[in-house]
């Protein structure tokens, strides 16, 4: 898994590129139908405590992998049983990096 600090886009005569990724957190921490934005967000403030239910005392963690990543944790059978959405987001770094400049 990448830290927040380890994920980087590429940059190449001064176009940024954009990069898929794969945003996985667990259903209870939120809905799967929040903007990408919002998971992004809590990416970044992970871990919290649920959205949803404010009664749960459980910290939630979003988690942010590479299409490759997310590829060897299904065929590895780690992810078959765990309660997890996933959604896959094109990122730029200011989407990711907002502060940065």
């Amino acid at each position: 898994m990448k830290s927040k600090e380890q994920i980087t886009i590429p940059d190449h005569t001064g176009k940024r590129e954009t990069r898929l990724l794969a945003f996985v957190w667990n259903c209870g921490f939120f809905s799967r139908d929040v903007s990408d934005e919002k998971i992004i967000e809590m990416w970044r403030k992970s871990p919290a405590r649920s959205l949803d239910d404010p009664e749960d005392e459980t910290f939630y963690d979003v988690e942010c992998l590479t299409p490759d990543e997310l590829a060897g944790r299904i065929n590895d059978e780690s992810f078959a049983h765990t309660e997890d959405y996933v959604r896959f987001i094109n990122v730029s770094p200011d989407l990711l990096y907002p502060d940065r400049k």
